[in-house]
């Protein structure tokens, strides 16, 4: 199934279908886009109608040409019979019956198509044509007889081909399913009778090339016998004639044709049937043979490609013969099979010599397009030819014995896959006649020139009668046909430019063109002035209106996108809040029914319409065009147009969207936003800054700067600043009043009512106190974010070094300090609830208000919600953003205790102590130091204990930066006392010694061991003096403590604790030299061995065979550090195991029984025969302290 897809996919005529299928499907798509205003269904489906009635005429026409063209070529053929029978002297009765077959096959084969391999049904015509050559009896129809063809009349007439009579009756016609071959007789190529065959054979050729002028053939086909090439002395003429006819042919028809050359009966080579005897069907039905892979070098070389590849085909026989001689029994068989190989190879200069007559290049001669060489056998009879045995006799000059002959069924070798997967798979290899591609060429090009010729004149003479007969009207009634035409059709929100084009076009239609030539014949120029009034009013509801609702459907669509990406559960409070509210409102009042509100409300909405082509079209329109479309929308706009006279309307889920980002803001955040724009307007609010000529801190500059990189001069707008609250909560009461009107703009319920004065109620009353509450609400909350974004903003610059710092904690101390400033003036911009007169003004407004809005209604609800409902306006005691700063307003107080305590008595004492510690030396300034770390200690709590932003944050910094200043110096003096001390002593006494490095024979000295490690040495003194309250010693790993100046390094710490640990092994209890108690039990590993000594510290444990070994306790180094191991063996001899001298004997000791971990404390050492399991007599292991000496590296730095 899917093959048969696939070949559909093949089909000429499927294709045309697709393509007729893809432009019908612009045609229905793109018609409808081009011409907007009308109705083009009928006429596109009129058009695709067409498309596929040329469609299927194209396609008969064509099949009928084909067809008749295969007529031609078949009605030639049968009157070349005709013609030639009447010259014929003698006709006998078997050639009246070939004409009757050919004459009916000729008929059968007129209305027959060929199904080709790949499915496509074809005509004679359109197959492939070979014609094969070759002298008479090379095996050509025996070539194409085993060769597997299908052919067109298989069922009528058998197999065999068609075969012609009279002329043509020495050409047999093979009409197959994949070709025609036209197989020639021999004389046509040898052609022994000159004259006759000549002319025969060149009126053979035309009647081709008249039958099939642009291709005549795909191929020539020539065949060879072996035989004629091993045994006939003519073969030398047979090369040159067929040379000739291959010249003829390509002088005939003009084009490049491939040549396969096929050397036929290979049985009669001797040995082939032996060599080839085995071979199944499917191997026999392979091609023997190359096919040429560069073309070019086949025709320019064809000797050297051929002998290069007649040399493989050689090397393959040669490479198979033994696999062969195995399977082969028969002794004479054998010697035939072995020698094939060599056979073949006799045949090569034959071939060669051949090939070289029939296709050397010449200049004066075609090039033949020699494609391949092939070798075939078919039948296998006759006597096989012995190349060797012929060349030996003709040596020797002994008589050649004769061949036994062939006898065998024949089997067809090599033929059937040369014609199907060779030669026809290459049938395009063939050229076209260039001639007759020429006359194609200009047959198109004059169509073309032809079909462009008559459109342009067509054109030229429709638009010549069109501007003689129209131009006078089309001027003037341009624009008022376009709309009439169009149906008032709506124009896109882009196309701004050539709307004001149309409207600037029909506005000028007042002015119409009044020349000569527009007033010649029947002058319709009052009609037309009339015509254009409409027009033009058409023209500005057709055409600008709904350029004005695409304008305010932009704004919508962008503000409720943006609003709506901020939040998606509250809306963030900005400009664009109040601007979707307008343009919503706006927006409304275009529906039906609105004329009040239209007529309340349509300056704004060209106010905003004009705002927004400004910021649209700023780029695209001129301040003129800009103008003028101003002046077409005030126009329009006093027309009241109407939206379903122009079949407008509005859309609901924009105008729905709208509400519901608008519904989380309710009204009080609208009337805020709006609030917010006056008062930003206003000059009387200065900003909040630190510096310039406002600033409130003297040379600010100096001790602050901003995180974010703006200005001190820029600091926080006036609207949020104590003045600004004063006017928020003055001019909120009016704008509440005047946004209550709006609120059908937010809700549909009120909305869908006739927009009408109605009364009051007391619902309106709350509502006008819980909106204008709202609004106070929303601004403090909008107050204290922008106050803390300002003071997180806000550093301090923090000193660079220790007189630096001394420098501005002595400016902070000062009554005035840029400080105290700093924190008096924020103070007294956040703290709203101080009483002024303020606040009673805004009392008395709302009162005014609630009663001038209510009326008597509104009276009554006084009395009902009573001054404590209106006291929420104005009582500001009581809020959100005094309350938010109230830690640094207890700063900034006059007097304040918390400034005191925190700036002045904290920066007082630290200031003192840094002066003293900038002259200390030695140990008493590592004393104050510690004074300092401490005082900052104090500093941070005294800090932390009444947060207040950002002053803790820039305590804490400026706590830190002292801590590095101090860290960089302390530092510097830390490592040059550990330098010029302990680790001069470490290098001199300890560093590569053994048993902390090195080997034995380079052992450190006892006394120098005691005097850098031991209890007070130089290390532990060092320590306790300069470490010691720095380090936190409690954890499993020593660190530095928080807050500490000098930051002793991680590899420093892991060195002290290292040593720390060396010390408590080797000097339990305060010693004051290396003293280690041990608790040592001996095991016997060896049967072997009858005695064992153990010595150390001048103490001895002893073992007899039989007895018992107990853990023993013994003391190093003790009187004697001699430390050995003896034993005696059954047979008398002895032996020590172990023995070690130096003054580090029980460190040699350890390390020669290779110490391991036991569990616990205990450690095992083993021997040749005997093992040892140890365990310290105190807590500190002696073990582990030997360990850690190996590990410990004195470090040379300790702080980096």
């Amino acid at each position: 199934m899917m093959k048969k897809i696939l070949n559909l996919f093949k089909q000429a005529w499927f294709l045309s279908l697709l393509g007729i299928l893809l432009l019908s499907v612009v045609i229905y798509y793109v018609v409808p886009f081009i011409f907007e205003e009308e109705n083009t269904t009928l006429a596109t489906l009129s058009a695709i109608a067409v498309l596929f009635i040329a469609w299927l005429i194209y396609l008969v026409i064509s099949l009928l040409g084909v067809r008749k063209k295969n007529e031609a070529i078949l009605d030639n053929l049968k009157d070349d019979v005709v013609e030639r029978d009447v010259q014929q002297e003698a006709v006998d009765d078997e050639l009246d019956i070939l004409r009757d077959r050919l004459s009916t096959a000729v008929n059968e084969l007129k209305s027959r198509r060929m199904k080709h391999g790949s499915g496509e049904s074809r005509y004679l015509y359109q197959l492939p044509w070979y014609i094969i050559i070759g002298p008479p009896a090379s095996g050509k129809t025996t070539l194409l007889k085993n060769s597997n063809l299908k052919t067109a009349l298989s069922e009528e007439y058998g197999r065999d081909s068609v075969k012609g009579v009279g002329g043509t009756r020495h050409c047999d016609w093979w009409f197959t399913e994949d070709a025609v071959l036209l197989d020639t007789a021999g004389r046509y190529t040898t052609q022994d009778s000159n004259d006759t065959d000549n002319k025969a054979w060149l009126g053979f050729l035309k009647m081709l090339q008249g039958s099939r002028e642009r291709r005549p053939l795909n191929g020539i086909i020539i065949a060879i016998s072996m035989e004629d090439l091993l045994t006939s002395k003519s073969i030398h003429e047979h090369a040159a004639e067929i040379r000739k006819r291959l010249q003829e042919i390509y002088e005939q028809f003009n084009l490049k044709l491939p040549v396969y050359l096929t050397f036929t009966k290979m049985d009669l080579l001797s040995g082939f049937a032996e060599y080839f005897d085995g071979m199944e069907k499917q191997s026999r039905d392979q091609v023997w043979g190359t096919t040429f892979t560069d073309n070019n070098k086949a025709i320019k070389n064809p000797l050297k490609i051929l002998q290069d590849e007649l040399n493989l085909l050689e090397e393959m026989l040669k490479d198979k013969t033994l696999i062969k001689l195995e399977k082969e029994v028969d002794l004479e068989r054998r010697k035939k099979l072995y020698a094939f190989p060599e056979q073949f190879a006799t045949v090569k200069n034959s071939v060669n010599q051949f090939v070289n007559e029939v296709f050397s290049p010449s200049r004066y001669q075609h090039n033949i397009f020699f494609r391949g060489v092939y070798f075939t056998s078919a039948e296998q009879t006759g006597n096989p030819i012995d190349k060797l045995l012929a060349n030996l006799a003709h040596t020797f000059g002994f008589q050649q014995a004769n061949q036994i002959p062939n006898h065998r069924r024949g089997k067809s070798y090599f033929i059937n896959n040369l014609l199907h997967n060779v030669v026809f798979e290459e049938a395009e290899l063939a050229g076209l006649n260039p001639a007759y591609e020429r006359k194609q060429k200009l047959i198109q090009w004059g169509v073309l020139g032809g079909a462009v010729l008559a459109v342009l004149t067509g054109s030229g003479l429709w638009f010549t009668s069109y501007a003689k007969n129209d131009s006078t009207i089309e001027q003037l009634n341009q624009n008022t046909m376009t709309f009439k035409d169009s149906t008032l059709k709506h124009t896109d929100g882009s196309d701004i430019v050539g709307v004001l084009n149309i409207l600037n076009s029909a506005a000028a239609l007042f002015n119409p063109d009044e020349s000569f030539m527009a007033t010649l014949g029947l002058s319709q120029q009052e009609k037309l002035k009339q015509q254009a009034k409409i027009s033009y009013r058409n023209a500005l509801e057709a055409k600008l209106l709904p350029q004005v609702i695409y304008a305010l459907e932009t704004k919508l669509q962008r503000l409720n996108a943006k609003l709506k990406s901020q939040n998606s559960q509250k809306v963030t409070l900005s400009h664009e809040n109040l601007t979707l509210f307008q343009a919503l409102k706006s927006y409304l009042i275009l529906r039906p029914h609105q004329d009040k509100r239209y007529k309340d409300n349509h300056a704004l909405l060209n106010t905003l319409v004009q705002s927004h082509w400004k910021e649209e079209y700023n780029a695209l329109l001129s301040p003129k065009a800009l103008k003028q479309l101003s002046g077409h929308l005030t126009v329009l706009l006093a027309q009241k147009p109407s939206l379903a006279k122009n079949k407008l309307s509005l859309k609901g889920s924009l105008v729905k969207n709208a509400r519901s980002i608008l519904a989380r803001m309710n009204m009080s955040e609208i009337i805020y936003a709006q609030l917010k724009a006056d008062i930003k307007l206003s000059k009387n609010l200065p900003d909040f800054v630190l510096d310039g000529v406002r600033g409130r801190v003297n040379n600010a500059d100096r001790y602050f700067i901003r995180a974010s990189g703006k200005p001190l001069d820029e600091g926080v707008l006036g609207l949020y600043t104590y003045k600004g609250s004063v006017q928020v909560r003055t001019k909120s009461l009016k704008k509440v009043k005047i946004f209550l009107k709006d609120a059908w703009v937010l809700d549909a319920d009120i909305d869908s009512k006739p927009a009408t004065e109605s009364n009051s109620t007391i619902d309106d009353t709350l509502r006008y106190k819980r909106v204008s509450a709202d609004v106070l609400r929303l601004y403090m909350r909008e107050y204290i974010q922008v106050w803390d974004e300002f003071l997180l903003d806000i550093k301090l610059i923090m000193p660079t070094d220790l007189e630096d710092t001394t420098a501005k904690l002595a400016d902070f101390l000062q009554g005035n300090s840029p400080l105290k400033q700093f924190v008096v003036a924020v103070a007294d911009e956040t703290w709203l609830s101080k009483p002024t007169k303020g606040a009673e003004a805004v009392a008395e407004e709302a009162q005014k208000e609630l009663v001038k809005k209510a009326g008597k209604l509104g009276q009554l609800a006084n009395k009902a919600i009573g001054d404590k409902a209106l006291s929420e306006l104005t009582k500001l005691q009581n809020d959100e953003v005094s309350p938010h700063f109230k830690n640094i307003r207890r700063l900034g107080k006059e007097n304040s205790s918390d400034y005191k305590r925190i700036v002045i008595k904290r920066f007082t004492m630290l200031n003192r102590k840094l002066q003293d510690l900038e002259y200390a030396e030695g140990a008493d300034r590592q004393k104050k130091i510690l004074r300092v770390e401490k005082s900052l200690d104090k500093f941070k709590k005294a800090v932390n204990a009444r947060p207040a932003k950002p002053i803790t944050a820039w305590m804490l910094e400026l706590r830190k930066t002292i801590i590095e200043i101090l860290d960089g110096k302390v530092s510097n003096s830390t490592n040059k006392s550990w330098k010029s001390g302990v680790y001069a002593n470490y290098k001199a006494k300890i560093k590569g010694k053994y048993p902390a490095g090195g080997s034995s024979r380079n052992a450190i000295p006892m006394g120098d061991f005691a005097e850098f490690f031991g209890p007070d040495g130089l290390l532990e003194t060092y320590f306790k003096e300069n470490l010691k309250d720095s380090i936190n010693q409690e954890g499993a790993v020593w660190a530095a403590k928080e807050g500490s100046i000098s930051q002793v390094s991680a590899n420093a710490l892991s060195q002290l604790q290292r040593a720390d640990k060396i010390k408590k092994a080797f000097f339990p209890a305060g010693s004051a030299t290396p003293k280690i108690k041990l608790f040592v039990k001996p095991f016997i590993t060896d049967i072997n061995i009858t005695r064992m000594t153990f010595t150390m510290g001048g103490k001895e444990i002893k073992y007899e065979e039989g007895g018992l070994l107990e853990p023993t306790q013994m003391e190093w180094p003790g009187s004697n550090p001699y430390i050995g191991l003896n034993v005696t063996y059954v047979d008398g001899t002895t032996a020590t195991l172990a023995k070690a001298e130096s003054e580090w004997s029980l460190v040699e000791f350890v390390r020669k029984g290779g110490m391991r971990k036991s569990g616990g404390s205990s450690y095992k050492l083993g021997f040749a025969g005997v093992s040892f399991k140890l365990r310290a007599a105190s807590s500190d292991n002696i073990i582990s302290g030997i360990k850690e000496l190996k590990r410990f590296k004195c470090p040379e730095n300790l702080v980096e």
